[in-house]
């Protein structure tokens, strides 16, 4: 095999060669990789050398190819089939490809063909077969041969310039030939894994090539080899550089060979041993994070199914990094992986199905089945047949999938080289893709590629303009093709009959969204509205069709025309409209006439319609921004719901929207915004506010009666909302032209009419309303005053009377909110300054009575009455859980200030309230004790006696506390000493309390704590314990005092107990007794466990004394329960006594004998499935011994207690049965028995 490598630069264009149905123009620029050396790049001289056409010269004599294959590295492209070049001679099948302005194919008989752009045959290489030049073409190509020689060639007259015999490792096929950017430099790889670069030389007119081994293959074998090409992307990091990316079967490696060797990258490569390692070089557009762009090499590298993208940056001192862009897992094995542009990738599987592949979205755009290519494969090079076949095994495994020579990219073509043709893939560019499918009448598919053209969202693109004014122009065209096939075709129309109305919403609608999408308002407007407007059908649903647009602003401004028809439209649909969607028809209406540019509409149809149809945020924004009239609406509108009001019944749904829309227009007019949304322009806003200012407190309304009340539009707005109105005023009154002098004067004098109104006895208003001007009021007492220094000030009276309702008792009906408004309210007045002057006695008991309890911490604080506020955190169920942080912090402050009276008091208090605070969290109550006062534990203790629950959570925490304590060395809190492990050593009655309700609530834990702690008194907890009947605790308190028998007999008795028991509860559980046995085993563990620790030291007669009756009680079931037992629980009591057997150290025999009936056999089996139990203890094997083989498990054991005496017949007969179950006897002698 051979590898053809090479560079060129023809002398006409290539974009005019393949104009005839052949390749895209974008071919040239991507294949340079493979290779082809402009001549012009080398030495002069060398085309120096005289001809010598009769004489051959010695070299080529020697250097003659004898059927060796060769494989190629450039050309272009060619349609003509191999098979035909195969009638001219005898060149052999083809075994690679290489493309750049020519193409080259190589073939198993050493040749070489040689194509150019109009796919003729220009040289067959290797053979005298020549064809008609077309012109001269300056290229040098560059051949590897399956049996290790390197050839290069000049394609201007097909003469060999070098033959290379000893370049790379011997009886090693070349597998690939790669030109780098620098144009006297190669790299050539072997089937031996190593790689070598070819450094073209010429001294005194004679041609050189020097070696250079770039890796060994005794390191681990190179399978494939790419270099970057910079020249492709007219970018170079460094001059003199040359990089190249290598893989092996492990490991994708990126060296840098010029200026000098070295390692720049390497990353692991994992999958089957038969995948193939691939490596692909792309410059890439990347969007760095602040936005901008840079232009990078991208390395992909894939094995197995997976593909890797390192982008290759050049960072400062010249160092290259390379940073992963992302890993890709896909579903298939990929035998070659090749990019077609930035975005574009093109992936062969080993099923040999192309897929073309977006790298950003990952997105699969086509998959081709090329199985009828014939692709060939580089089987025999990799595998070294000629060669003799010394390839590593590795190398022989991978030679299955390797094609690297049989496909390559070209712009966006394929080209892939199969045994009887070479097959080239097209991908259409942009402009043929939109002529496809317009040719084919899919209009919509043709202009929604367009708008994915625009946004740059389409994929595998090619030959697009850069400026999108020029796709625009083409969609316009087809844009104007579509309309006129559908709306101005009457053909169509009447070829769709009763279907008109489809058509008309399938094109209608799709032709205003590419309009608008292509920035076409005139043909929108102009001929697409000429079409539809011959037809009342077609018109509706173009007028429906501008709606969304209009609301999202893209159409602010439409012909006034058209408008006058969009209203006229939505005014007819109420004829079939009714109810809720009556009332939807216009709410849309009035979105879209609120979004409209006041300069294309009718005023007169438009303000007509919204008073026919009460669109009051329309009218009022017309008015506003038509005519810059703020007043008029809202004088026309405020008259209405004045009239509902005086009618004294109960207003409509319609009239409380339009209140609320009031309200709210009222604070965007004073607060210099636009209604319902937008800005005032600037030069209007001071203007607006004071207009609207003073039309809301003129003291009569423009169309005045004779009974009309004063101050007409306050009094409406006030028994309208009152808390909503003096919120809009509150607002407005934080604006800044209420903050100088006359603004201050100005909030003085709404104040005064505010209260003139509201207070006069026949003005109607409720208490409630009343109080929400006295939360008011207050709030404007409390504010700041402004730059003129004039604030709000009220008579003393007054002032009382509004302190009265802000502390009145909260009424039954009140909700939280409404109170703590009032709280709030005070707050601010208090902190404010404003009632310095008050009576704090008198203040203080009117909050206590109001449950002001924030209010009330003010007002203690500023008495440094510390401790008092300790009942608001404690009453005020918002603020409870803060209680303990605020003792803390009272406390903490006062031992740094050496305030020991404010300690004192807090101490007290605490210990006072102590009920409420274990009700709040006994947790915190018993930490805020052992940190802060760990002094007040034993009369905490003594207070909650009656909690006896409460008494017990604090007791444990502070246990943990102190055991957290004691593993810590202690430290001082908050300048103090004591801890609480002090006081519990001066009081060890707490112990004694925390053990008798640990035994209460949790006796399962009393043991375990006993164990673990120490400081009791023994005698007292060994009294709390035996009242509470805790067995293992007693046992353990006995046993450590000494009394090791007593604790061994309650223990005995305990057991004894349970065992009683055991009867019943298997007739009630009908054998299932898993949670009573477990019980049980937990009481012979702990049984055994302390006769262990008791004999240890005891002589052999004493063991038997402390043992023989733990024998009788494990025995015990023998003689009184078996009867009774179902042969599960006899099962679980054996398993359970032989367990304990092997720890009785005794010192005679002992039997233990379970009388087993012919059922309880059966019944073993049952429960066991058939396959019988694992341990069996026999007492009287002479009886039993068959049977008991009968229901033994598979590589189970018969433990004998006492031996056989004798064996029989039939006890031979069982022990062949007891060998086919590799089943096992033990003998058993209790005196020699040991653990």
């Amino acid at each position: 095999m051979s590898i053809v490598s090479g560079r060129s630069t023809p002398d006409r264009s290539l974009e005019d060669a393949m104009r005839q149905d052949g390749p895209s123009p974008k071919m040239k620029g991507d294949l340079m990789a493979n290779g082809f050396e402009p001549l012009s790049q080398l030495d002069d001289m060398e085309f120096s050398i005289p001809k010598c056409e009769d004489i051959p010269t010695l070299e080529e004599i020697l250097n003659e190819p004898d059927d060796d294959e060769v494989s190629l590295g450039s050309s272009e492209e060619t349609g003509t089939s191999v098979g035909e070049q195969k009638t001219n001679a005898d060149i052999g099948s083809p075994t690679a490809i290489a493309v750049s302005a020519l193409l080259a194919i190589g073939t198993s008989h050493g040749m070489t063909l040689v194509f150019d752009s109009s796919q003729a045959l220009k040289w067959a290489l290797g053979s005298a077969l020549t064809r008609d030049e077309f012109g001269p073409v300056s290229c040098i190509l560059l051949v590897g041969f399956s049996k290790g020689q390197v050839t290069m060639y000049d394609l201007s007259n097909g003469k060999i310039l070098r033959t290379i015999t000893d370049a790379h490792s011997p009886s090693t096929a070349v597998l690939h030939v790669k030109f780098t950017d620098l144009h006297t430099l190669a790299i050539i790889s072997d089937s031996g894994g190593s790689v070598f670069e070819l450094n073209f030389r010429r001294q005194f007119g004679v041609r050189g090539c020097e070696s250079r081994c770039l890796f060994s293959g005794a390191r681990g074998e190179v399978i494939a080899i790419e270099p970057l090409l910079l020249s492709n992307s007219g970018v170079s990091p460094r001059q003199e550089l040359s990089i190249l990316a290598m893989a092996t079967v492990s490991r994708a490696i990126v060296v840098a060979v010029r200026p000098e060797l070295e390692v720049l990258f390497a990353h692991p490569l994992g999958g089957e041993s038969k995948n193939v390692p691939l490596l692909s070089w792309q410059f890439v557009v990347i969007q760095m994070a602040d936005s901008s762009r840079v232009v990078d090499p991208v390395l992909c590298f894939a094995r197995n199914s997976t593909l890797y993208f390192f982008q290759m940056t050049l960072c400062s001192r010249d160092i290259l990094t390379f940073q992963l862009l992302q890993r890709v897992q896909l579903q298939y094995p990929v035998m070659d992986v090749r990019w077609l542009n930035s975005r574009t990738l093109v992936t062969l599987d080993t099923l040999e199905l192309l897929h073309i592949l977006d790298v950003r979205s990952l997105e699969e755009l086509e998959v081709c089945d090329i199985s009828n290519v014939e692709l060939v494969y580089g089987t025999s090079h990799f595998k070294g047949l000629a060669t003799g076949g010394n390839v590593s095994r590795a190398m022989a495994v991978l030679a299955e999938h390797a094609c690297y020579n049989s496909l390559c990219t070209s712009g966006m073509q394929i080209l892939l080289l199969g045994t009887q043709a070479l097959h080239v893939l097209v991908v259409r560019s942009w402009s043929e893709r939109m002529d496809y499918f317009v040719r084919q009448g899919r209009y919509k598919d043709a202009l929604s590629f367009g708008i994915d053209l625009l946004e740059d969202k389409a994929k595998a693109i090619v030959g697009l303009p850069a400026r999108k004014d020029k796709r625009r122009t083409v969609m316009l065209g087809i844009l104007d093709q579509y309309l006129n096939d559908t709306l101005l075709n009457q053909s169509m129309k009447q070829k769709n009959g009763k279907n008109l109305t489809n058509l008309y919403l399938d094109v209608v609608p799709a032709c205003t969204e590419y309009c608008l999408h292509i920035d076409q308002r005139d043909m929108l407007f102009g001929k697409m509205y000429d079409a539809v407007n011959v037809d009342t059908m077609a018109k509706d649903i173009y007028l429906d069709a501008l709606e969304p647009y209009i609301l999202n602003d893209q159409l602010k401004v439409i012909p006034p025309q058209i408008t006058q028809d969009l209203v006229s439209h939505f005014e007819q649909k109420k004829r079939f409209e009714v109810n809720l969607f009556f009332t939807l028809v216009f709410m849309a209406l009035e979105a879209c006439l609120l979004h409209l540019s006041i300069s294309c509409l009718d005023l007169h149809q438009v303000i007509s319609t919204c008073w026919a149809h009460n669109l009051h945020d329309a009218l009022l924004s017309i008015y506003n921004r038509g005519m810059l009239d703020f007043i008029s609406p809202f004088e026309d509108l405020i008259n209405i719901l004045y009239n509902a009001l005086e009618a004294k019944q109960a207003l409509s749904t319609d009239q409380i929207r339009l209140g609320n829309k009031l309200l709210v227009y009222l604070s965007c007019c004073l607060a210099g915004r636009a209604y319902p949304f937008g800005d005032i322009p600037s030069d209007q806003v001071s203007t607006v506010k004071y207009q609207v200012f003073s039309c809301l407190t003129s003291i009569h309304s423009k169309n005045a009666t004779e009974t009309e009340s004063s101050y007409p539009y306050l009094r409406t707005l006030l028994h309208f909302d009152t808390l909503a109105f003096l919120n809009v005023l509150s607002l407005a009154f934080e604006e800044s032209e209420f903050q100088t002098e006359l603004g201050g004067r100005q909030r003085q004098r709404v104040i005064d009419i505010l209260l003139m109104i509201m207070l006069q006895p026949a003005a109607g208003f409720s208490a409630s309303q009343v109080g929400t001007l006295f939360v008011f009021l207050a709030r404007e007492l409390s504010r700041p005053r402004g730059m003129g220094g004039i604030g709000v000030t009220v008579s003393r009276d007054l002032f009382d009377q509004v302190l009265e309702h802000l502390t009145s008792p909260p009424p039954s009906g009140e909700g939280s909110r409404e109170h703590e408004e009032r709280q709030q309210a005070l707050l601010e007045l208090i902190l404010a300054g404003g009632l310095t002057h008050y009576n704090s006695n008198r203040l203080l008991a009117l909050v206590e009575k109001a449950r002001f309890f924030r209010v009330c911490e003010v007002l203690y604080e500023q008495r440094e009455d510390y401790d008092k506020i300790l009942s608001c955190y404690l009453r005020d169920p918002a603020r409870e859980t803060q209680t303990f942080s605020y003792i803390m912090q009272v406390v903490q402050r006062a031992r740094t200030t050496g305030q020991d009276e404010v300690e004192k008091r807090m101490a007290h208090q605490t210990l006072t309230a102590i009920q409420d605070l274990v009700k709040i969290s006994g947790t915190k109550t018993a930490q805020l004790i052992a940190k802060i006062f760990p002094h007040l534990l034993v009369p905490v203790v003594e207070n909650l006696q009656e909690s006896p629950e409460a008494l017990f959570a604090v007791l444990q925490e502070v246990f943990q506390i102190r055991d957290l304590q004691a593993q810590n060395t202690p430290q001082k809190v908050a300048g103090r000493s004591e801890s609480i492990m002090e006081e519990l050593e001066t009081h060890p009655s707490l112990y004694e309390t925390y053990l008798d309700l640990l035994c209460r609530f949790q006796p399962m834990q009393v043991s375990s704590y006993l164990k673990n702690h120490e400081g009791y008194h023994l005698e007292s907890i060994l009294e709390i314990c035996q009242r509470h009947n805790n067995v293992e605790a007693v046992a353990f308190l006995l046993e450590k005092s000494g009394d090791m028998q007593g604790a061994v007999n309650l223990l005995q008795d305990r057991l004894r107990a349970k065992l009683n028991e055991l009867s019943d509860h298997d007739k009630e559980a009908g054998g299932d007794c898993d949670l009573f046995f477990s019980q049980l085993e937990g009481m012979v563990v702990v049984l055994v466990q302390l006769c262990q620790r008791s004999s240890a030291h005891l002589k052999p007669k004493d063991k038997e004394q402390l043992w023989f009756p733990v024998l009788e009680t494990l025995l015990y079931p023998q003689g009184n329960l078996q009867s009774s037992l179902s042969p599960v629980s006899l099962t679980h009591l054996g398993r359970l006594a032989l367990g304990a057997s092997w720890t009785l150290p005794v010192s005679s025999n002992f039997c233990m004998r379970f009388k087993m009936k012919e059922s309880h056999y059966e019944e073993i089996l049952r429960v066991t499935d058939n396959t019988g139990v694992d341990i069996i203890v026999e007492m009287e094997v002479n009886l039993n011994m068959a049977k008991d083989i009968s229901v033994l498990a598979p590589k189970g054991r018969i433990e004998v207690v006492g031996g056989r005496q004798g064996k029989s017949k039939k006890h031979a007969d069982a022990d062949d049965i007891l060998r086919s179950k590799e089943g096992v006897v033990h003998e058993v002698s209790v005196l020699n028995a040991s653990h």
